[in-house]
């Protein structure tokens, strides 16, 4: 049967970025008035409205520009649910797949000539909002998106590892690797693949793959297959939910959703003290909002997601900085010395967490075998100072290193707005970085800001980094004016050694030789500085008492099993 027509899905045009709203000192003009404006559409967390619908609502800091897409990937398991899920340790399983590839189960088989197969069957009535059966041409679909498309969302560099993937039925995929993969069972997942509706964009994205991201499928026409459908959606304002009745999984036990997009953190803690948003989801709040608000809400519930699973890190730039002696690892050595990560850490989360020094955590695969490659940078302000001199810079009456010509030892550390966390940490790194001598300054540039203005800042980024080795720093993902500055290499930082070591240990199954590999890449990344650690993120979530099992996010998962919220 051919496809139907998809040219509904045009092109959107000036979509609305998200709306700014604007705290008060007077605590009623904080509650957030965005949403549906008929009166009666969603109840409000404190009632559940004229029907008896079960309602609630949900808090987030934005953007909401997309459903899915790009930003959005806070709430993309509400309405999309991928064959493939991530539990709360960070580890596949399956979830609209029947089984997980494994050795074990046959399901993953490896050949002698490095070769591999993996086969994956789609579970038995899974459909698409739309009522389309949810087949296995629509995860092949979404296979050949990622392997052309270059935006980030959907691109991996280990798409150049699949030889073919092919429907051997409605429901069954084989995918061919033409080398070895260690996370081969990963595809089809969220971050990897996610399966796309084949009958509704097949045809716009063969017209023009370039444009396709832009379709306004994305945003006020989403058709997805999770446990939630898109009714009602205002970019950076509201989106409506309700429940899919079809969900493979089961009906979600929450009938409707209202998903509210409030970047002003003083305005999200309002309307949780009053009793407007049931749940918070995104890193919106720091643990120091969320236990003010836990202070004040009687009903409220601070839920914190596992440790060791992201980072706090400070990311140096290396393509064109200012100054251009960041470039020297002595610099970059002396600003790492100069940091007080424990008082950071009791600062800022309240003693929750641990500092961080390396990658994977200490709690992660291959850790033990490869701890005494990690090159530490303990805090010792003499040594900072020391280096900073060794480079030739001289020390003036007034505390400020110098170089020859007189000019100030300047540097910028930069950090997107709207994260209490990250804002804090900002402004005590250049405060530490100013009492050994550095002209430090910061700059919280807005969150909407386009992705070339933070990948071209002249310094330093404060950002979230995984705590486990992937992709994110070859050189093939650097954001560059060529590829539009998508990438996830914040620090830029182009190295053919660092190349061959991450990619060998991604073509490598887990045991001694992997880990020894694993060792390389931290030893690399460590004694060059490539990215400066600071601490563990510990991200709460304020949740209202009536709202029953919600599990915590973690980092590939930040909104999981939501068909199984309940009111109680």
């Amino acid at each position: 049967m051919p496809d139907p027509p998809a040219k509904r899905f045009q092109h959107k045009k000036d979509v609305p970025m998200k709306r700014t709203l604007i705290g008060s000192l007077v605590f009623v003009m904080f509650v957030a008035p965005c949403g549906p404006q008929d009166g009666g559409s969603v109840g409000t967390a404190g009632s559940e409205g004229p029907t008896e619908s079960k309602r609630i609502t949900v808090g987030l800091p934005g953007p909401g520009a997309d459903v899915r897409g790009t930003g959005s990937e806070d709430t993309d398991e509400l309405v999309l649910s991928a064959l493939v899920r991530f539990d709360a340790s960070g580890e596949p399983a399956a979830h609209l797949a029947e089984a997980l590839p494994t050795r074990e189960n046959g399901l993953w088989k490896i050949f002698p000539d490095g070769r591999m197969e993996t086969t994956v069957a789609i579970r038995e009535g899974a459909r698409w909002h739309d009522g389309t059966p949810f087949a296995a041409v629509d995860a092949v679909f979404g296979v050949s998106v990622g392997k052309m498309y270059p935006h980030s969302n959907f691109g991996s560099a280990a798409f150049e590892l699949i030889e073919s993937v092919d429907p051997i039925d409605d429901r069954t995929i084989v995918i061919t690797w033409n080398s070895l993969y260690p996370q081969a069972n990963w595809l089809f997942s969220n971050i990897f693949a996610p399966p796309l509706p084949r009958h509704l964009l097949k045809e716009p994205f063969s017209d023009d793959p370039v444009s396709f991201i832009d379709l306004r499928y994305w945003t006020t026409e989403f058709v997805g297959n999770g446990p939630f459908i898109v009714t009602e959606f205002v970019p950076g304002t509201h989106m409506l939910l309700k429940a899919f009745d079809g969900y493979v999984l089961g009906r979600p036990k929450i009938d409707e959703i209202e998903l509210r997009y409030i970047p002003e953190v003083n305005t999200l803690m309002a309307n949780l003290l009053a009793d407007e948003v049931d749940l918070t989801v995104g890193s919106g709040l720091s643990i120091d909002q969320a236990l003010r608000v836990k202070d004040s809400w009687a009903d409220g519930e601070v839920i914190y997601s596992p440790n060791f699973q992201t980072q706090a890190v400070a990311y140096p730039q290396f393509y064109e900085p200012d100054p251009s002696i960041l470039l020297d690892v002595r610099l970059r050595r002396a600003l790492a010395h100069a940091i007080d990560r424990d008082e950071i850490l009791q600062s800022v989360q309240a003693g929750v967490g641990a500092v961080a020094s390396s990658l994977p955590a200490p709690t992660g695969p291959g850790f033990g075998s490869i701890k005494d490659r990690i090159v530490e940078y303990p805090y010792d302000p003499q040594r900072a100072a020391q280096l900073i001199a060794d480079l030739g810079f001289t020390r003036g009456s007034d505390g400020l290193f110098r170089d020859a010509a007189n000019r100030e030892l300047q540097v910028q550390a930069w950090t997107a707005g709207g994260s209490d966390t990250y804002e804090r940490t900002t402004l005590a790194i250049v405060d530490y970085w100013r009492r050994v001598g550095v002209a430090a300054a910061p700059n919280i540039i807005p969150s909407t800001a386009d992705d070339s203005v933070m990948a071209s800042r002249p310094g330093f980024q404060m950002a979230a980094l995984r705590t486990e080795l992937d992709t994110r720093f070859l050189s093939s993902r650097t954001p560059l004016p060529e590829n539009n500055f998508r990438g996830s290499n914040r620090a830029r930082y182009m190295n053919p050694e660092l190349d061959t070591f991450i990619d060998r240990y991604f073509q490598m199954l887990p045991g001694s030789e992997r880990d020894a590999v694993l060792g390389d890449v931290v030893r690399h990344l460590t004694e060059n500085v490539v990215v400066i650690h600071l601490f563990y993120n510990v991200v709460p979530q304020m949740k209202h008492q009536r709202l029953k099992n919600v599990e915590p996010r973690s980092v590939r998962s930040p909104i999981p099993n939501a068909h199984l919220w309940e009111l109680g």
